[in-house]
């Protein structure tokens, strides 16, 4: 396993916990930070179940999604939108 694919279930493994803990049944969305990874590290992520990633650059979000466009991202722009 890789240390992305560890990464991403600890968190996720944290966020069922601190759930339980609380009794939340909400719906918990991760949104995954995208900013200046390599398109490898994104699909990494992906196939580990990541459905939703964030950007801030416009650029670098259109470029992304356009070369991505085959995966079932969502994409999201976090915080002010730079370019």
């Amino acid at each position: 396993m890789s240390t992305i694919s560890q990464n991403i279930s600890q968190i996720l493994d944290d966020i069922q916990e601190a759930s339980a803990i609380n009794g939340s049944h909400e719906k918990i969305t991760l949104v995954a930070v995208s900013k200046g990874q390599n398109f490898n590290k994104i699909i990494e992520a992906f196939n580990t179940g990541i459905l939703n990633f964030g950007e801030n650059y416009l650029q670098e979000a259109l470029d992304k999604k356009k070369q991505l466009e085959k995966f079932p991202i969502q994409w999201h722009f976090l915080g002010p939108i730079q370019r």
